[in-house]
């Protein structure tokens, strides 16, 4: 008896479908990694480490950061980083780390950068979302510009509060630094209270390269993105402080 041809061709495409499979995967599962590499030391003796990412070949460099080295992954949750991360990096200096990760969502590489300082007075490391690879593209953050970065930057606290306000003349950005007992009052009180306050330091802040860390006479920092507004992370006599920039409709510097 003859036997229909159906069965034959249909076990034939089983095999083809089953020995398909593992290529498609195998051609997603591509290595990731975060690769630290020193750039030496401001003029206060800052350690300068940029943070790169390779995959498939590709480095791409995506953040500034003061000290780094790689992170294995029995420490992961010793940083917040979760478990199936593929990937982390970061470094503590000063009483201030930073530490960045990536890990596969769906069918993209996504990447995030936290900080955790000893002065913050709540918990856990602040990650946001810094950039995106899919389809063998880079999608990241770019860094704010200039015009960004002129406002009013405040750190509220018990033991003692800083305002940092950024102007720019010209192509130059000036800093002023001021510094008050206790917390900061209410947003439509501070600007009365500000204009009987001289600042403690006023310098220039110098850029250093498109990650936007400066150096100035006040002390080295950095600026970037934190969710949907900036932070600047200044070093003030070794101390690390980070600052958040408030609406300008709220604060702006005394006249």
């Amino acid at each position: 008896m003859r036997q229909p041809i159906i069965f034959p061709f249909l076990f034939a495409l089983g095999l083809m479908a089953f020995g398909c499979a593992p290529d498609q995967e195998a051609a997603q599962d591509f290595s990731v990694r975060l690769l630290c590499e020193s750039k030496g030391e401001s003029g206060a003796g800052i350690p300068k480490s940029a943070v790169y990412t390779l995959v498939e070949e590709q480095k791409v460099k995506i953040a500034n950061i003061a000290a780094c080295d790689s992170i294995p992954p029995a420490a992961f949750s010793d940083y917040g980083i979760p478990d199936s991360a593929l990937a982390a990096a970061g470094g503590w200096y000063a009483g201030a780390g930073d530490y960045l990760y990536a890990i596969r969502e769906g069918e993209a590489i996504v990447y995030y950068q936290g900080w955790q300082d000893e002065m913050q007075e709540d918990e856990g490391f602040h990650y946001t979302q810094l950039g995106v690879y899919k389809n063998g593209k880079f999608e990241l953050q770019l860094p704010p510009t200039r015009e960004e970065l002129v406002g009013t930057y405040t750190l509220s606290q018990e033991t003692g509060s800083h305002i940092l306000f950024v102007g720019m003349h010209e192509d130059t950005l000036i800093g002023e630094h001021f510094v008050l007992d206790g917390v900061l009052p209410p947003l439509n009180q501070l600007n009365v209270l500000m204009t009987g306050m001289a600042p403690q330091d006023s310098a220039t802040l110098d850029l250093i390269d498109q990650g936007f860390r400066f150096s100035s006479a006040m002390g080295d920092g950095t600026f970037q993105r934190s969710g949907d507004g900036l932070e600047v992370s200044l070093n003030l006599d070794g101390q690390q402080v980070r600052l958040q920039k408030a609406l300008s409709k709220d604060y702006s510097i005394p006249q």
